[in-house]
């Protein structure tokens, strides 16, 4: 092992080590098995331990704004922040869909044809809170590739309209249909509905047979189809990130 006044940087060693006097190391120091500081034995089931009565084990120190500035933050990351006077814990959500009905497959057309200015809707309950990226549609069918599809979200059926996306989408058949927004968030345990309409004459689109989604109705402009789920999907970050105080 190196002196007292030496570094080291990529030693392997596949050996118990036991290391006295001042080191410096560069680079990455890995320990594959366990690491114990202060004692030459650890604990019984445990993977790192400082032993001590004299010192004090010192988490990384930092403001607010330093902390934020780090990115990929690992779940279970723990700092004491210096703005705060806290020690705090990093909790990491890698969220699932909002919520979504079966996603893929033909149309059966079992609602029929809607056509210039009608709309397809379906109501939804958001499952978790986020900020929704996109909203896609899948299985739609035009008898021409002329008609074009837009997106909006209202907080229920007819009512308050919460966005709409900047997006259109010519009707095909058995087609993902994807249209983004920004800005728009939603509350977990929350119901919505999202509409979709024909904006441009020449296009027919098959309402969805079947129900393959518990979560909300099928709507025929504004008009609910219990024999209806409309194949949507709600995409939205996958990461977030939350501080918590350990005290």
């Amino acid at each position: 092992m190196p002196s007292a006044s030496e570094s080291a940087r990529g030693v392997v060693s596949t050996s118990n080590q036991t290391m006295a006097g001042d080191k410096t190391f560069t680079g990455t120091v890995a320990a594959s098995s366990k690491l114990i500081v202060g004692n030459s034995t650890i604990t019984d089931g445990a993977a790192l331990e400082v032993s001590s009565t004299t010192a004090t084990f010192l988490p990384p120190r930092m403001t607010t704004v330093q902390r934020d500035a780090i990115a990929s933050v690992p779940e279970g990351s723990m700092i004491y922040n210096l703005t705060d006077k806290k020690a705090q814990v990093a909790v990491v959500t890698v969220a699932s869909d909002l919520d979504q009905s079966t996603w893929g497959g033909a149309s059966t057309g079992g609602g029929g044809l809607i056509s210039s200015g009608e709309s397809l809707g379906q109501t939804f309950i958001a499952t978790s809170s986020a900020t929704v990226t996109q909203i896609g549609f899948y299985g739609t069918y035009g008898t021409w590739a002329t008609g074009t599809i837009s997106c909006k979200v209202y907080d229920s059926v007819g009512g308050n309209l919460l966005a709409t996306s900047p997006d259109t989408s010519t009707i095909k058949e058995n087609n993902t249909h994807l249209f983004t927004f920004s800005g728009l968030s939603l509350t977990a345990g929350q119901s919505y509905y999202v509409d979709f309409e024909i904006i441009y004459s020449g296009g027919y689109l098959y309402s969805y047979g079947g129900t393959n989604y518990d979560g909300g109705d099928a709507y025929i402009n504004g008009v609910v189809d219990p024999a209806l789920d409309l194949p949507f999907k709600i995409f939205h970050p996958a990461y977030s990130l939350d501080w918590e105080n350990l005290h």
